[in-house]
């Protein structure tokens, strides 16, 4: 799949939903007297954007798009 379309979108979803999960921690931290309860369910919402699986899935993935056979190894070790 990464052939077809790329690596981009497995590496920037997964973290556009760490920000977004980010953003509603620091809510939940400013706002924690205020809100209900089950407001911190939110905090799980990286995981509907692929979450650290897929972001490590692409990030290895461009690695040995970028990189030669012989230096693969030493990076991806890195």
């Amino acid at each position: 799949m990464s052939d077809e379309f790329g690596n981009k979108g497995l590496l920037l979803f997964p973290l556009f939903g760490f920000f977004i999960e980010t953003f509603f921690l620091i809510v939940n931290y400013v706002f924690i007297e205020t809100l209900p309860l089950e407001f911190f369910y939110v905090d799980c919402i990286s995981g509907f954007f692929g979450g650290g699986y897929v972001y490590f899935i692409g990030k290895f993935g461009f690695l040995t798009c970028i990189t030669t056979p012989e230096d693969r190894a030493y990076r991806l070790a890195r």
